[in-house]
Order: C-alpha cells, then structure tokens, then sequence
C-alpha cells in the first residue's frame, strides 16, 4: 500500500509548518525599508492565523504604517500634535494633567528631571522623601550615562585600533579619551546632576545603528495560538528562560514591594513619550509583576497572567520592541487590554537582570495614540531602563541585607 506524502507549506505569520491545503496564498501589501511606494507580494498563510487577521482592527492604519517599525529624527517629529485619539485618553486613566507635546531636543528628559525636582521640593515629609527619590534617580543617569560614554569610546577605539592618527581625530569621531578626561575633571567642580545630565546628552547619537529595535525586519521566533481566537497568543518562551527565571526568583523581584525610584522613572517615561501608562514589569514563568506603573487601575504590587502583557514578547530579545498598531498585530489584537482599554501604540526597553545580559522585564509605556519613536526619546527610554534595572537591583540587595540583619 502506497501512501502519497502530504506537501508542508511555511506559514508565513505564525512561522509553523502546515499542510498545503491548509496555507491559502494571500497578497500581502507592506513598503521595505527604503522603498518609497508600498509592494504587493505572494505569501502563504494558515487558517488558524487568518482567522486571527480577520479579528484584527485596522480602523487606524494608514499606508504610511506598511513600512517597518523605525526611530525616526527629532525633526520629523509631529511637533504640538496631541498625542491621544479623538476618544481622550485610555480607558481607566483620567486626564487631570494636558500631555506635553513631543520633545525635539535630546537633552529633554534632563527638562522632565527638573520638573519633577521641583514638583518634589515643596511641602512636608512626604514631599521631602520624593526629592530625595528624585536626586537618587538622577545620580543613577548621571552614573549609567558615564558607563555608557565610556563604553562608547572603548568600541570606537577598538574598532580604529591599527589607524595612524598623528593626533588628528579619523573623520566623523570625537576624541572620546578627552571628553571622559574632562567629565572626570568636573568631579572636582561644584556642578550638579542636572547641569552634568545637560552636558551628557548635549549630542544625540551619531550612526543609524545607534538606533536598533527587535522585531523590525524579521521575527526570530514563532507564535503559537491557541484554539479560541478571542483568547491571547501562548507566550512564547525565550532561549534563556531558565536563567531569566532563575534571576528572578534568587532575588525575589516579584516581591521587591514599594521602590519610590520606580515610580519617579514611570513617570518620567510617560512624559517623555506622552504616553498615558508607563509601567516596569518582570515576567516570572506565568505571572507578569508590576514593580511600578502610572495607571490607577494596575498599581505596582499587582500581578496578571503572562499571556495578557505585551513585555512577555520584549524579553525574547535585547532591542527595544516597539508595535504602532497592537490593535493590527496579531500578537497583541487579542489582549483584555487592547480589547477593553483601547490600547494601540506600546513601546518596551528591556529591563536586565543583575548579569546585566539577560531580559528579565520591561520599562514600557502604552497609549490610544500610535506613533513613531523619534531619536531623542529612544535615547532617553533607554538611559530610564538602564537606571531602571540599576534601581531594581540595589533595591533586592538593600532587602536581602535587612533580612539577613533579621535573622542575626
């Protein structure tokens, strides 16, 4: 008995293998980077993922949205524009305070800093013990930018190691080993977080690179669903789980409780992004903790199931994940919060692990209000999460020392 062997077709949106009667041929518009005009192509796509499409909103789409994810410049940035749909702002959030506009500048998170400081000046104790909330934050920028300088100037003379110079910069470098020698010249001088923070970040990043986000090209991994369509995506599980998870539980991050800093660095994202929610979260192997957020509804403290957060994706990789439309995007459309919060736009940093390589979380931020990241805004999201994870890990620290002192 002779039995013809059943053809595999590659679906192209969940990445599994089906049966060629199962993958219908659909055309598929989208612009490639670099190409002014939007192309049509031929792909495969099985019916579990058309089903999911079809649920799909695309209300908010436009052509301009076919192109992949990008950081765009500060100049093309939709200046004054109100970020939020003509429905307000997301369901659940109140607008007590109007959303700045975009910042077109790179130095505007230093702004949002000292508006913060002096929000936290005034008044008793409590007011008092955010100031001091607010410096420490600040000192820990100031600390992560000087790492990152430094580290900056290591990769640019490594990669120009074996260049004559003569004492003449190469074209388009700075002399990086000179400025570090002036920054730590300016330990001496009685110049504050602030005013160092101005200097800092007086230039944006010089090369595309400088700029990279996950998921804008290809997709290294595969969604899987499961059957009912109204329920989200399975998560899928990163390569490094096992050590994720282990970070997590040896310093116990999903029960870190109150950390002020966290706080401050949610509300400096928000801001920045002109988002209406910016939380920090660590995904532990099925529940998704809140360590801090500016949404009444989800207080810090508050966990929910993996499947229904958008930072169970950021941790399958390095780069900051970025989706314009979530309410279009078949991994996110199925949310309870897409469905009944009215999200549409979300953007995460990676939140990292006291190995300071492994993704255990995300400082993220979600609005009604899709958009483009600009370069400034990336770059001060990405010095946030860096603080962020800093804050977090001292903050385990600090707890496990006032548990050991209590055992004693």
């Amino acid at each position: 008995m002779f039995f013809k062997r059943t053809r595999k077709r590659l679906c192209c949106l969940c990445g599994f293998l089906v049966c060629e009667k199962c993958a219908h041929a659909q055309e598929r518009e989208h612009r490639a980077r670099g190409d002014s005009r939007p192309q049509i192509e031929q792909v495969r796509v099985c019916e579990r993922c058309i089903i999911r499409v079809d649920r799909a909103r695309y209300t908010a789409v436009t052509e301009e949205d076919l192109r992949p994810a990008r950081v765009i410049s500060d100049s093309s940035s939709p200046v004054g524009r109100a970020n939020s749909t003509p429905g307000g702002s997301l369901r659940g959030v109140g607008s007590r305070r109007a959303r700045p506009t975009l910042k077109t500048r790179p130095a505007s998170l230093n702004d949002l800093l000292l508006e913060t400081l002096a929000d936290a000046t005034a008044g008793g104790e409590a007011q008092r013990k955010r100031k001091a909330s607010v410096l420490s934050v600040m000192k820990d920028i100031v600390d992560e930018e000087r790492a990152r300088r430094r580290s900056s100037a290591a990769r640019i003379r490594s990669a120009s190691a074996g260049v004559t110079r003569r004492g003449l910069p190469l074209l388009g470098e700075r002399d990086e080993e000179a400025e570090d020698g002036e920054a730590e010249e300016a330990e001496d001088e009685p110049v504050d977080d602030a005013e160092r923070l101005k200097r800092m970040w007086g230039e944006a990043p010089r090369w595309e690179d400088d700029y990279p986000l996950a998921n804008a090209d290809t997709r290294s991994y595969q969604i899987e669903f499961p059957q009912d369509p109204m329920e989200a995506i399975i998560p899928p599980i990163p390569s490094n789980e096992y050590k994720r998870l282990q970070l997590i539980r040896e310093q116990q991050l999903n029960e870190l409780g109150d950390v002020p800093e966290l706080g401050i660095i949610c509300s400096l994202a928000s801001k920045e992004l002109a988002c209406a929610v910016s939380m920090i979260t660590v995904v532990d192997k099925a529940q998704l903790h809140v360590l801090a957020s500016t949404h009444p509804a989800v207080p810090g403290g508050m966990s929910y199931p993996r499947e229904q957060g958008f930072c169970a994706q950021t941790i399958l990789d390095p780069h900051p994940l970025v989706s314009r439309h979530v309410q279009a995007d078949v991994r996110f459309s199925a949310m309870s919060s897409v469905r009944k919060m009215g999200v549409n736009f979300y953007c995460g940093f990676p939140l990292m692990g006291s190995d300071g390589k492994t993704v255990i979380g995300s400082v993220c931020c979600a609005d009604p209000q899709a958009r483009d990241l600009t370069r400034s805004q990336y770059a001060a999201m990405s010095s946030l999460a860096s603080t962020a994870s800093r804050v977090v890990q001292r903050a385990a620290e600090h707890r496990a020392v006032r548990e050991d002192s209590a055992d004693v």
